[in-house]
């Protein structure tokens, strides 16, 4: 908000503040969800990744033990 709108919301009557202020709060809450959203995505393929190099990990280190839990859960 700059100094012109800062003085236009001074001059507004109660009611027309307070719609003012309400479409300000609306406007807020739609950037706070977008950034949360963002937020949770990102941390989600982070988690994926940091799984997927993990796992990609334990198969090099371990690939017998990787084949028989393959050959266990093929049984079921």
């Amino acid at each position: 908000m700059n100094k012109s709108e800062l003085k236009r919301l001074c001059t507004l009557n109660p009611l027309e503040m307070a719609d003012r202020l309400n479409k300000l709060e609306t406007q807020l809450v739609a950037i706070q969800n977008m950034f949360s959203d963002a937020l949770q995505s990102d941390l989600e393929h982070g988690v994926k990744c940091l799984n997927e190099n993990a796992s990609k990990e334990f198969h090099e280190k371990y690939p017998e033990l990787t084949q028989a839990l393959y050959r266990l859960s093929e049984e079921k």
